[in-house]
């Protein structure tokens, strides 16, 4: 039954139809992305307004719920026009401008996409809430016991690391690897971020690649070790991905799809009865995912290493990836990375460091360097 407000609005011949033009459009921008999008398929009427007057509903929720804005938009664009050219340098010693659309306003940018852009936002700005329900999960896996809902300016930096590996996979994951330029231009581009933005996605995608290691694709020995030794070999390899060094191919080369795509495998992977329709289905999503891994790590590290602070305390991840080097203050730590520190010196340190974008010399590793030998992906396990 409805409430009684409801009733006495039905009474009185009233509805959130016969509103005011300018009181709908309020009600309207108060609400979340997911809420509007559910009104939108209410009635043909509502979602003619919200078509019609669309800058002015979503200008203030992407405002609230998507900061920064310059960013989305910019990935936004880039999803509309479909140009594969990424904003680099030359130069490794010349500064790159991070954001193109820092100047100018915000509304204007969303004037200038497209009908069917719109359609975009809408599904990147899902795809973005569901990353912030995941991540906040993933995130203090290794520590259930400082488990947290983020603070807003943690989403923000979340965010932020987001639309950066959505720009880097559109540019460089969804062609096939030898039609690209090389390491360089991927560590190029992700030269353009501070210090701080590169650790905080570092973190993020760090987090990811545990989650799936862990949720998706685990390991035999992995599989065995949940079970308390109650599966014999041969049925853990009928659930497993394969030795722990095949599984962590198998997740590099999965890691090349986008965020929505990706996000859909994370959270449906229960609806896929075998791990070939799996794998068949992700094929679907990539045709040539399997000519490469993902190459965001190595364009991220590359970077960070040349830049890390004097302060940050180095060491080796566990695990079979274990020649990855990276700072410990981030994940799997309950602190650091796009999480606050655990003190506020180390949180000063994110400060000092959140505008050197774009100066330095990076490294450019050679392809797959984090994977010596292996030449291509791959998305079924040998046995």
């Amino acid at each position: 039954m409805g409430s009684t407000t409801d009733k006495k609005m039905a009474a009185q011949g009233l509805t959130i139809e016969g509103l005011p033009i300018e009181v709908l459009l309020d009600i309207l921008s108060h609400l979340d992305i997911g809420s509007l999008t559910t009104i939108s398929h209410t009635s043909q009427r509502l979602r003619a307004t919200i078509i019609a007057n669309w800058n002015a509903i979503l200008l203030p929720i992407l405002q609230r719920d998507f900061s920064p804005v310059g960013s989305l938009v910019e990935l936004l664009e880039l999803r509309t026009s479909g140009n594969k050219v990424p904003p680099t340098a030359s130069c490794r010693d010349v500064a790159i401008p991070v954001d193109n659309h820092k100047d100018i306003p915000v509304h204007q940018l969303l004037a200038r996409l497209s009908p069917i852009s719109r359609q975009c936002t809408l599904k990147v700005c899902l795809t973005i809430k569901g990353w912030e329900r995941e991540f906040q999960r993933l995130r203090f896996a290794w520590h259930p016991e400082h488990s947290r809902c983020l603070f807003e300016h943690e989403l923000e930096r979340l965010r932020q690391a987001l639309y950066t590996w959505w720009q880097f996979a559109l540019y460089f994951h969804y062609e096939v690897e030898e039609n690209l330029d090389g390491s360089a231009t991927r560590t190029h581009f992700i030269r353009r971020l501070s210090t701080a933005a590169i650790h905080e996605t570092l973190d993020m995608w760090m987090t990811i690649e545990a989650g799936l290691l862990a949720e998706v694709f685990p390991s035999v020995q992995r599989v065995e070790k949940l079970s308390g030794g109650t599966l014999t070999t041969a049925e853990a390899a009928r659930l497993g991905w394969g030795e722990e060094y095949e599984s962590s191919i198998i997740v590099a080369t999965v890691m090349r799809l986008p965020p929505d795509d990706l996000l859909h495998i994370l959270v449906y992977r229960h609806r896929y009865a075998t791990k070939a329709s799996m794998a068949q289905a992700i094929r679907l999503r990539n045709p040539w995912i399997e000519e490469g891994l993902e190459s965001f790590t190595d364009a991220l590290i590359s970077n960070m290493w040349p830049r890390t602070p004097e302060h940050t305390d180095f060491s080796l991840l566990p695990g079979p990836l274990n020649h990855r080097g990276t700072v410990t203050r981030m994940f799997p730590n309950y602190f650091g990375g796009i999480i606050d520190h655990d003190t506020p010196e180390h949180e000063g340190f994110r400060v000092r460091y959140s505008d050197d974008g774009g100066i330095g010399r990076c490294a450019c590793p050679n392809k797959y360097s984090l994977y010596s030998g292996v030449s291509c992906g791959k998305l079924m396990p040998t046995w």
